[in-house]
């Protein structure tokens, strides 16, 4: 199935005193890097949202990305959501957050074997918590995630809640458990590095 895919790399990363996660160091790369990497081969749409980052002059495995920025600053995930959604070119949007370091295709092939036409996303639970920069959502939700975003909620998991979403348990599966693991903080990218 073909799809575009969005790699979320405009955060604030407020946790981390504001250090870009996405220039963070994990086998020898960065982390946009290493997933730019990974996921490229499999679409023919990569996008990358900036919202107030730029990463377009450092990232030699982006040159070819779409760099999307927010319509609507300062929303957070749901602003780049939407930039992307207006720029997508398949039925499928895959999305990724530039701090989950070990993602990898095989979450989205698996996810999508629960497709069905009556679901608006597919989003993976980890131990029963929803992890929305990691699903995957339908190009015809982008009025929805507008009008959401007008009437001034950005809130991922109030989207969620508005649509016909296929929640999929992946706490079981280590190796997919795995990619969903990200990286906040500075003592968490010391331990990640530690196991490296």
């Amino acid at each position: 199935m073909k799809a575009s895919i969005l790699i979320m790399a405009g955060g604030k990363s407020s946790r981390m005193d504001y250090q870009d996660k996405a220039n963070l160091s994990y086998h020898g790369q960065t982390f946009l890097t290493g997933i730019v990497k990974r996921l490229k081969p499999y679409t023919n749409q990569l996008m990358i949202s900036e919202g107030k980052m730029t990463h377009r002059d450092y990232h030699e495995e982006a040159k070819d990305a779409v760099f999307v920025k927010d319509i609507y600053e300062d929303c957070g995930p749901m602003g780049g959501l939407h930039a992307a959604l207006l720029q997508c070119k398949e039925e499928y949007l895959y999305v990724a957050a530039c701090d989950m370091p070990k993602m990898e295709i095989y979450l989205y092939q698996y996810l999508m074997e629960f497709d069905k036409e009556k679901y608006d996303a597919i989003i993976p639970t980890w131990n029963g918590n929803m992890q929305p920069l990691a699903g995957i959502y339908k190009k015809r939700i982008l009025n929805q995630v507008k009008e959401q975003m007008e009437s001034g909620d950005n809130t991922m998991k109030h989207l969620l809640r508005n649509l016909s979403v296929c929640l999929v348990e992946v706490g079981e599966n280590k190796l997919l458990s795995e990619m969903l693991e990200n990286i906040n903080t500075m003592e968490e990218y010391k331990e990640l590095i530690n196991n490296e």
